[in-house]
């Protein structure tokens, strides 16, 4: 499936709770570093061109404070496979890791390339991925335990639906460390995620 590629038809899906911080196309090129930065990794192996979508769900005030929201990142390639993709985080989250699918470079080419549509999440707070704070505040505990794996894969289904006129034919999660606590959390929690 090649969709036009007019990257501002992700503006159009539209819901309570939801901000889209970036949309843009982005050329086939080397993606950004997986720690956040958006500096490109001139060593990583090129990804095709794709819509990025970035955004953040359900923004809130909460323990002494400290604003939360559960932020996305969803990249939809020009050449989609019909497949789509969880990638999952790390150590405690708190970064918005690049949606290449690669899971540092232990997949070969990474999922982006294979042309899957792939999204990660922040797990619903910013901050180093070493700080365990955030646990402070007890839905940023839920969010991070599966609420965010939750809200953040049936909203890039939702995208890849609307975006590509059909939904995914299989759905995969992708993951180690806390991504792979998540893979877990996933088969025992919420079963019909993914394939």
């Amino acid at each position: 499936v090649s969709p036009t590629m007019d990257c501002s038809a992700a503006l159009k899906f539209a819901r309570p709770g939801l901000t889209l911080d970036r949309v843009e196309r982005v050329a086939a090129g080397h993606p950004p570093l997986a720690d956040g930065s958006g500096a490109i990794d001139s060593a990583a192996p090129v990804v095709p061109e794709h819509c990025l979508v970035q955004g953040r769900v359900d923004p809130r005030i909460g323990h002494g404070g400290r604003p939360f929201a559960i932020g996305f990142d969803l990249r939809l390639p020009t050449q989609w496979n019909g497949r789509f993709a969880f990638h999952g985080g790390g150590g405690m989250d708190g970064r918005l890791v690049p949606a290449v699918g690669d899971i540092h470079r232990t997949l070969d080419p990474s999922a982006l390339a294979r042309g899957f549509a792939v999204i990660s999440s922040d797990g619903g707070r910013r901050g180093a991925w070493t700080d365990s704070t955030f646990g402070q505040d007890q839905q940023a505990r839920l969010d991070y335990a599966y609420n965010a794996l939750e809200k953040i894969t049936l909203l890039g289904k939702q995208f890849v639906t609307e975006f590509y006129g059909r939904p995914p034919d299989w759905s995969y999660h992708l993951g180690c460390s806390n991504g792979g606590r998540q893979g877990l959390v996933a088969a025992q929690k919420l079963p019909l995620l993914f394939d």
